[in-house]
């Protein structure tokens, strides 16, 4: 009883996550289209700019909202670091479910697949690693 207690406590949160991470994929998308379409960016510098963006928003939005954690000064720098290293390791996840599972299925699916990959790396890690005890 008290693990599906436990459990059962994360959805809400695990709903502003989805939310934040929603908003930020927007960002992503939107930053690297301007970039790249209209700026003349590079395909990867762009995508880059867009990531970083997107994951410096999430954090923020993450911290204050998702997991309302009040830390400052160093405690939130340290935190913001492994909050990237965090999304860096999600976009590397969903960067090989994409190459290893696109041959096998239409390229959406794949998509939606490492979508769902770095979802749940990203929440588990975040609330493990990065924001624990908030």
């Amino acid at each position: 009883m008290t693990a599906r207690r436990g459990l059962a406590a994360h959805g809400p949160r695990a709903l502003r996550f989805a939310a934040v991470g929603v908003a930020n994929t927007a960002i992503d998308m939107a930053l690297f289209a301007v970039l790249y379409y209209l700026a003349g960016w590079a395909v990867l510098p762009a995508h880059i700019a867009g990531f970083l963006v997107a994951a410096t928003n999430s954090y923020l939005m993450n911290k204050t909202w998702t997991f309302a954690d009040d830390s400052r000064g160093r405690a939130a720098l340290v935190k913001g670091i492994g909050f990237l290293a965090v999304a860096g390791v999600g976009l590397a996840l969903s960067s090989a479910t994409i190459w290893l599972v696109a041959g096998l299925v239409p390229v959406l699916v794949a998509k939606v697949l490492a979508i769902v990959a770095s979802f749940l790396w990203n929440y588990i890690a975040s609330h493990l690693l990065v924001f624990r005890g908030a």
